[in-house]
């Protein structure tokens, strides 16, 4: 018996209201038709062989891969679960149980994948000598394994698998997970850390003379702290929702409060690029006859030596 199935197929923790599910998954769907694009956009931007040459770029063409993923099973799968009321639990649904674990382990991507990207932006201010001891020549790819491999590892010492609840708009563990949990605390401090430390580096660039790397540096610099504010407010969503009292509004709520700030992480992450990055506004201007005040931005964004 699959975790919250009755015995007649149904889900026991969907309220029976299913107008607010199809609401809530027409809003879904709307996000993603937006979102999705546009981080296809990006991706297909910093993939371009002339910026992905850099290991910058190498980190943020994977790190907007796993937005695109999680978009997709936020917006569209769990979507269209609400929009027809669709659960795990009847037989012919066995492939939602197994895409459960995707939904968790595509989370866990996007986490080491960040964490990776805050060290090398740190390293890179902070000292370049090691960032090259640590990220350069091929080495960047054994980093980029190491994405790939940690969802494994997560799912590994501490299985559990999400489960989407239609009416309610949210992913929960089917399994309580420590690992999940311990994981998402690293990931905050650690990159916050990692930014706090850079940032002080970055002022002192910007405030010497001469420097032809000033502008660049602290443009894809701004853009991932930026995102990675947005994957701090993620997390912090998730550790302390569960601490509030149980007959609170957020205790009632909690489930497409995560599953929200979840989405709200990759979407927003989309258009700070969009509207920051340099080097997209090019690519875009090239598809746009049309120039747009929306593409001017100060400074600019040149590619990142390693």
């Amino acid at each position: 018996m699959l975790a919250y199935c009755a015995l007649n197929g149904t889900l026991t923790l969907n309220p029976d209201k299913p107008n607010v599910g199809r609401i809530i998954g027409t809003v879904y769907f709307g996000i993603g038709v937006v979102g999705i694009p546009i981080c296809a956009f990006v991706f297909y931007v910093f993939s371009r062989p002339h910026l992905f040459k850099f290991h910058c770029y190498k980190l943020l063409t994977i790190t907007t891969a796993a937005d695109i993923s999680n978009l997709i099973t936020c917006c569209v799968v769990g979507g269209t679960a609400s929009l027809t009321g669709l659960t795990y639990c009847a037989n012919e649904h066995f492939w939602f149980y197994l895409f459960g674990y995707v939904a968790i382990g595509q989370w866990y991507f996007y986490c080491f994948s960040t964490v990776v990207l805050a060290f090398n932006r740190m390293l890179n201010f902070a000292s370049p000598r090691w960032s090259k001891t640590v990220f350069g020549g091929k080495k960047i790819w054994i980093w980029i394994g190491f994405e790939f491999l940690y969802p494994i590892f997560g799912l590994a010492i501490d299985p559990t698998y999400a489960v989407y609840i239609p009416n309610s708009g949210g992913f929960i563990d089917a399994v309580p997970s420590s690992w999940h949990v311990f994981q998402n605390f690293i990931r905050l401090c650690f990159v916050t850390t990692c930014y706090l430390i850079m940032l002080p580096y970055l002022l002192r660039l910007y405030r010497s003379p001469g420097s032809s790397m000033v502008s660049s540096q602290i443009a894809i610099s701004l853009q991932t702290f930026g995102v990675a504010i947005l994957g701090d407010f993620c997390s912090v969503c998730y550790l302390t929702a569960s601490y509030f009292n149980k007959d609170s509004v957020v205790r009632e709520h909690i489930d497409i409060i995560g599953t929200g700030s979840w989405i709200l992480v990759h979407f927003g992450t989309g258009f700070i690029y969009l509207i920051a990055n340099k080097s997209v506004h090019k690519a875009l201007k090239r598809l746009m006859p049309v120039q747009s005040q929306l593409f001017y931005v100060t400074g600019s964004v040149q590619p990142l030596p390693t």
